[in-house]
């Protein structure tokens, strides 16, 4: 039989911040029993969190190489390059994948995605696949949701001379990929919020390729976010 490995904590909840939420009778007391228990404790930060209305999106070139990927991006586009997308076999991965095809295909791109097999290949970029793409005439490939730990495979595909761009939000090593561009909230002291799940990176990408909010990829961006439990905030 099959046993959980991780067991339900039911946080205590202080009384007196679910009546302080529920004061002006804008906020049900299961709803401010939700808020708190997600850190939401004052008026002021469950406004924020709840009236998305009020919210923007932070500027995609505060990431320090969106210029760069853009660039080259549209450089790929107005020449015809064919252009790989490589994914990840999670939610996140596909979802992160489906948005940069989009916006790659609404700009006049030649794009296809390549989800990586669970079972034979495994997570992140391969070295096998990445020789794969350059035999196939792919002269830009963009990751999402990976690479950030590619080294070895970045090496590879740029000896083949094909640009490496990455997008990714997991842990970095102390070295990075030697790639053409990297996107990553978390390595990338100049972006303002470092929680972003890989869909959201994709999105800011596409944000930046499309010059406006696609927000008819916010579904998507949704979707690998929730699906890879990063905080819900930002």
């Amino acid at each position: 039989m099959y046993h959980a490995k991780k067991t339900w904590l039911d946080k205590v909840i202080d009384s007196e911040q679910i009546e302080q939420l529920t004061a002006d009778g804008t906020i049900s007391p299961h709803v401010a029993q939700l808020l708190v228990q997600r850190g939401f404790t004052t008026r002021e930060a469950a406004r924020d969190f709840l009236e998305t209305d009020q919210m923007a999106f932070h500027d995609p070139f505060a990431f320090k190489d969106m210029p760069k990927v853009v660039e080259r991006i549209q450089r790929a586009v107005n020449e015809g390059e064919m252009i790989l997308i490589y994914g990840d076999y999670d939610v996140d991965g596909v979802s992160s994948a489906a948005i940069l095809w989009h916006a790659l295909i609404e700009i006049g791109g030649m794009a296809e995605c390549y989800i990586p097999n669970r079972f034979t290949e495994g997570y992140g970029p391969n070295e096998a696949a990445f020789r794969w793409a350059a035999e196939e005439g792919f002269s830009l490939v963009i990751t999402v949701d990976c690479g950030i730990s590619g080294i070895h495979e970045a090496d590879v595909l740029k000896e083949l001379g094909v640009d490496l761009i990455i997008t990714d939000h997991h842990e970095a090593k102390e070295t990075l990929p030697d790639a053409f561009a990297l996107i990553h909230p978390g390595v990338d002291p100049a972006y303002p919020f470092s929680k972003l799940a890989g869909a959201g990176v994709a999105f800011k990408v596409a944000h930046a390729l499309l010059d406006r909010e696609p927000v008819e990829l916010l579904d998507l961006a949704v979707l690998g976010t929730i699906a890879d439990l990063v905080p819900l905030v930002g």
